[in-house]
């Protein structure tokens, strides 16, 4: 692993946990939400699906093991459930030819569909556990507490794009451009 791999891999992961910081109740404030779509899927699309799944795994259990941020019940489900959206969102953006041409409109095609499929396995899974766990239908689960959020995918998507660009163009430490958010 050459040493920029290495920086840029403990830079996301830093992003992640102070992503903790930015945690969103849900509208009826039975769960909570992370905003860390979109740097998962900018790891998916610089470090590959195999990378991205085991940096957001990590970061999941370091924030429950030793942050303390959440039960490590949950931090273990997080971190199965992060490394499989990454996993999976990361082989659908690979399938698509314009996959690595950022300077492409089309490069925004798989980006957007590995959006999607981050947010449908990691949102499934959490809406199973939960459907499981208080013995409410599946459904019920989904229009009380995910659907509001479907539409932050769109929200994000250019979020995501961004880290992504500025990453490529102009290297790791432009990133620092988000530290404002983190600290608010």
């Amino acid at each position: 692993l050459s040493t920029n791999l290495i920086h840029a891999s403990v830079f996301f992961i830093a992003l992640l946990i102070a992503d903790t910081k930015m945690v969103q109740t849900q509208a009826r404030g039975s769960g909570k939400v992370m905003s860390s779509r979109a740097f998962d899927l900018a790891m998916v699309v610089i470090f590959g699906p195999a990378v991205a799944a085991v940096m957001a795994s990590t970061s999941a259990l370091l924030r429950g093991f030793v942050f303390k941020t959440t039960s490590l019940r949950k931090a273990m489900f997080n971190a199965a459930m992060m490394a499989s959206a990454c996993g999976l969102a990361g082989m659908v953006f690979q399938v698509f030819p314009w996959h690595v041409e950022q300077s492409d409109l089309r490069f925004l095609l798989p980006l957007l569909l590995s959006m999607l499929i981050y947010s449908v396995v990691n949102t499934s899974l959490v809406a199973i556990v939960l459907s499981v766990d208080r013995g409410i239908p599946l459904k019920e689960i989904w229009h009380r507490d995910f659907r509001w959020g479907t539409m932050s995918i769109l929200m994000e998507l250019p979020f995501a794009a961004t880290i992504i660009l500025l990453y490529f163009q102009i290297g790791i430490w432009s990133l620092l451009i988000y530290l404002p958010i983190f600290i608010m």
